[in-house]
């Protein structure tokens, strides 16, 4: 998201209300709970509306005395319009007052970071074709060897600590890979197509292949140690179907196949489908300039994405059949 100030411009009210439709992405700080976003979201973007040039205030017609005219006709009369008191802000209070802002990722927590997308309006009803396009979110997961604790986090209590000498990259890598290939096998068992054919084949090598049905379990597609200097690490995940807890649970796990123990300490989304960070507005954006640019810079990737990839799904089975 370009990070210039972008200025409200001078418009009705009810013409940014009709602008307000579809999904967008906002960068999530750690520690700010999901529900905390929402409804900040929500009051800012009512009292921002409500700042804009709303519609005239509307008129009634009222018989007055005709002034002008009393020498001539002391009982004429004429119409005129006045101002109703019953439109005016005072008295209607707000013009806007709720508006419908809905989480669309899913597995977030208030411990983790990054990424995440949200609708506005009628783009509550895009939530169902998005999930339902299953399409990989991607993280960088930081841990630390040496303890673990009962949340798999830095901030859980301490239950054991171990020695992390003896883990060395190659060893690292290696444990990464088995548990990559283990998921590979589930992912292919629930992709809906003959493991011994060229379609799975054909949809593998495009990485166009993904779950169906209900109840699927967290599947990593790719994972890899990009930062590794004990007691640090730093992994980068894309995955479907996961939540933010249980990646911590991943960076136990890996280290307890190594002998040893290792718990999380940064979960940040850095990709949610086809949004990345720089569709991401910041705290200080969320407000209702840049979640209009928001919106209308994510329409054409969503599109783009949910509609792409379902095309060539469906255009390699063709060839394949």
């Amino acid at each position: 998201m370009n990070n210039q100030l972008v200025r409200p411009t001078a418009q009705l009210a009810s013409r940014a209300w009709n602008n307000l439709n579809g999904l967008f992405a906002v960068y999530k700080p750690s520690g700010m709970p999901v529900k905390y976003v929402r409804e900040t979201i929500q009051t800012s973007l009512i009292e921002d509306l409500n700042k804009l040039e709303q519609r005239p205030q509307k008129q009634l017609v009222k018989v007055v005395q005709d002034v002008a005219r009393l020498e001539d006709t002391p009982n004429a009369l004429m119409a005129v319009q006045v101002p109703s008191f019953a439109d005016h802000p005072l008295v209607r209070g707000p013009l806007f007052s709720r508006i419908k802002v809905a989480v669309v990722s899913v597995g977030v927590d208030t411990k983790m970071s990054g990424v995440m997308v949200l609708s506005v309006k009628d783009g509550s009803k895009k939530i169902e074709s998005y999930l339902g396009a299953r399409m990989p979110k991607v993280y960088t997961v930081k841990g630390r060897f040496g303890i673990a604790t009962d949340s798999h986090d830095a901030e859980g209590k301490i239950w054991q600590k171990t020695s992390f000498k003896h883990v060395t990259c190659e060893k690292f890598d290696r444990v990464i890979s088995n548990l990559e290939r283990k998921h590979q096998k589930v992912l292919f068992s629930n992709a809906g197509v003959d493991l011994e054919s060229q379609e799975a084949y054909e949809l593998a090598v495009r990485g166009l292949l993904r779950p169906f049905g209900e109840d699927l379990p967290p599947l990593i597609l790719n994972i890899r140690c990009i930062h590794f200097e004990p007691p640090d690490f730093e992994l980068e995940i894309e995955c479907i179907h996961e939540t933010a807890q249980y990646l911590r649970k991943i960076v136990h796990d890996l280290a307890q196949d190594m002998k040893t123990s290792a718990v999380a300490t940064l979960v940040r989304r850095t990709q949610d489908g086809p949004l990345t960070l720089d569709e991401a507005l910041l705290r200080k954006q969320w407000s209702l300039p840049y979640i209009d640019e928001g919106l209308r810079t994510c329409r054409p990737l969503l599109k783009k994405k949910m509609f792409s990839v379902r095309r060539k799904v469906e255009g390699i089975l063709e060839e394949t059949r």
